[in-house]
């Protein structure tokens, strides 16, 4: 079995190297763009995380943790149901997602796809480090002293830029691969769905402050955008090349 997996592996790896030759320059010209991008964001991310402390003061924490405990309070979701309902958002959900999307699109011979559906994931951990390597910001304790969030820094939420980048960037694929518009407007709904019980879940768990889930947010955001255009602008040179 083990056998015929690596065998199966290596013709995948064969199959899309292949397929990236074909057009080499518009794939280096995506790596370039896709990379610049990405390490401009992480930049920015940077800069957030280091100027944010020199703003946030105390009366600034005390209304997020209001804000946060009034939502705990009129929350529906329990503790046992938050655990179950973030985990779209974990790796262990998301890479094997990721994982499947992109083998489709290596076997569809849309190589470049495949490349960026996998950087929606592989990128965006790293871009979230960014900010916990700049600002080592403590997670709220407001549920069980604090026992359901991670050792991880709290700023930017990795799990709302996980969501946003993976699930956003395949309702993209799926609305633009759609004439209809109802197929367009369902994939957007889903994706949203799936971001906003993820963060709600989160906050549930008192993993994060309001300001690290609009972090991840629009850091994510800022992301999914870049893969987008990207892309775009790869597949328009495949079209003249």
């Amino acid at each position: 079995m083990s056998w015929l997996l690596t065998r199966r592996l290596q013709a995948t790896y064969r199959h899309l190297r292949h397929d990236l030759g074909q057009h080499a320059p518009v794939s280096r010209r995506w790596i370039l763009e896709l990379t610049g991008g990405w390490l401009l964001l992480g930049v920015l991310l940077l800069a957030t995380a280091l100027l944010l402390p020199q703003v946030i003061d105390e009366a600034w924490m005390d209304a997020e943790r209001r804000g946060l405990q009034a939502f705990l309070d009129q929350n529906p979701i329990t503790l046992d149901l938050a655990i179950w309902v973030e985990t779209p958002g974990n790796a262990i959900f998301v890479l094997p997602v990721v994982i499947c999307a992109a083998l489709y699109f290596i076997y569809r011979r849309r190589p470049l796809i495949a490349l960026t559906v996998l950087a929606s994931f592989c990128l965006a951990a790293p871009l979230t480090g960014f900010g916990w390597l700049a600002w080592a910001r403590p997670r709220p304790e407001l549920v069980l002293d604090g026992l359901a969030s991670s050792g991880f820094s709290s700023f930017p939420s990795g799990h709302t830029v996980n969501v946003i980048s993976v699930y956003g960037f395949l309702a993209y694929l799926w609305a633009r691969a759609t004439p209809a518009w109802a197929e367009r407007l369902l994939a957007a709904t889903l994706a949203a769905v799936f971001c906003a019980v993820v963060v709600a879940a989160r906050l549930a768990l008192s993993a994060h402050w309001l300001s690290d889930i609009v972090g991840g947010f629009v850091f994510g955001s800022a992301w999914l955008l870049t893969m987008i255009v990207v892309l775009r602008r790869a597949e328009r040179r495949l079209a003249i090349d």
